[in-house]
């Protein structure tokens, strides 16, 4: 392969690369939050699939007491623990959690637990508290 055929071919590689930037960025202009990416409507369709738990998740980090560790209580038959675990660390960005309650009770000081109740709400409990 001769030198001028890679340079012509790098060229319309990076000519075609700009293209489609140059596509992306108009179309985002003229319709700014439209989803057009499959990747993006995957994402936001996965993540914001319940977002009334995700606003109750949200108030409740006020909660916490800093640097206090937490696990997620929750029936696994109502919400995706993968999907609860991933909006845990978007809504508690400051704390991470420690992973899923056991099943049976463990109490521990300064170990709460983020029960996430069949109706959606959601409530800190801490030892000695109901």
């Amino acid at each position: 392969m001769s030198a001028a055929f890679r340079s012509v071919l790098l060229a319309a590689a990076i000519a075609g690369i700009a293209l489609v930037a140059g596509f992306r960025a108009a179309e985002q202009l003229k319709h700014p939050g439209a989803l057009t990416a499959r990747s993006e409507r995957l994402w936001f369709g996965w993540a914001y699939r319940d977002p009334a738990l995700l606003s109750r998740l949200e108030g409740s980090e006020s909660l916490l007491r800093p640097g206090e560790g937490f696990c997620l209580e929750f029936d696994p038959r109502r919400v995706d623990p993968t999907w609860l675990r991933a909006m845990t660390n978007y809504a508690y960005w400051r704390e991470l959690p420690a992973g899923t309650c056991p099943s049976t009770p463990v109490r521990r000081a300064n170990f709460a637990r983020v029960v996430v109740r069949d109706s959606g709400s959601v409530a800190i409990v801490r030892e000695g508290e109901r």
